[in-house]
């Protein structure tokens, strides 16, 4: 049986490092999450 990215990744986010890591990119994440949400109103092409 696989194991779920979700189960994977809260088992990486116990190592302080990769948990600082991961939390430095939030809010690029959260930027481009908005964009996504936005249907493309943001981004012309």
């Amino acid at each position: 049986m696989s194991r779920k990215f979700d189960d994977f990744l809260n088992e990486q986010l116990n190592d302080a490092e990769i948990r600082s890591e991961y939390e430095a990119l939030q809010p690029e994440h959260a930027l481009i999450q908005d964009m996504i949400d936005a249907g493309g109103d943001i981004i012309k092409i």
